[in-house]
């Protein structure tokens, strides 16, 4: 079980009241999305942070992808260490050994599961950006769940210009660093991703919120449809039959950004 917990919960507002199932902020009617349990005092990590940065990306989530809100709330599951962390988790997730993070899916709202270092941010941001898309649709590419976490996990202010990745596509990279959309469409299991295939995904992810009027029709119009049917046309089949030439636009969005 797990050890000794503190809890917090957190929709617009942030109370120490876990015994109950639904929390309202009084000033805007919207039940609490994130759950905090601790290992340690929430005060002592600066918990009432990570909840609101939590908050603060389900809005931003919600508002870039015009999705609706979470109706059911998501469990964080904070440990102390990297020990307690694997501890726990590896008999159950034999999957989660050497990662910091990770999110589970599941019937209540989902559960996210990681331990406190220095880069948590990006890991609550990122797992987050889990649990809230699978909320939204019944089921997601793998791709785009990536792609989209990636894209996320940074700050907002670094979304557009200062992701590491786009970084490296000015520098090092170059036309033959991306993966084909009908390649990652592919991939099915996310142990058959490679650091090629997540960076892959975030250049697409970027292309179709900031590339070419096109990308960004598609885009928009294949989540709706998405959210309607899982088994919506692929996105790369679309993309193609108004932009022959994807790679090459994509290359040079990402080189000229």
């Amino acid at each position: 079980m797990l050890a000794s917990f503190a809890f917090a919960v957190i929709g617009g507002v942030i109370g120490i009241a876990w015994s109950s199932p639904s929390f309202e902020n009084p000033q805007e009617p919207r039940p609490a999305v994130f759950r905090l349990r601790s290992e340690v005092p929430v005060g002592d990590i600066g918990g009432r942070q990570i909840l609101e940065q939590m908050v603060d990306l389900c809005r931003d989530v919600e508002e870039v992808l015009l999705i609706p809100p979470p109706e059911r709330p998501i469990q964080v599951n904070l440990f102390k260490s990297k020990d307690s962390f694997e501890a726990f988790l590896i008999p159950r997730i034999p999957s989660a050994k050497g990662r910091s993070a990770i999110y589970v899916d599941d019937p209540e709202g989902g559960q996210i599961y990681l331990w406190h270092h220095p880069d948590i941010e990006q890991d609550v941001r990122h797992e987050c950006t889990h649990a809230i898309l699978h909320q939204s649709f019944q089921e997601i590419p793998l791709w785009l769940d990536e792609g989209l976490a990636e894209y996320f996990e940074v700050r907002r202010e670094d979304w557009a210009e200062n992701h590491p990745y786009l970084v490296e596509f000015k520098t090092v990279l170059n036309s033959q660093s991306v993966q084909r959309l009908e390649a990652l469409e592919a991939l099915e299991h996310v142990n058959q991703l490679t650091p090629e295939d997540y960076r892959s995904a975030w250049a697409w992810v970027h292309f179709l919120m900031h590339g070419p009027t096109p990308a960004r029709e598609e885009f928009r119009q294949y989540l709706i449809d998405l959210a309607a049917d899982s088994k919506a046309y692929p996105l790369s089949e679309r993309l193609r039959a108004r932009m022959p030439d994807m790679e090459v636009q994509l290359f040079h969005h990402l080189q000229e950004w």
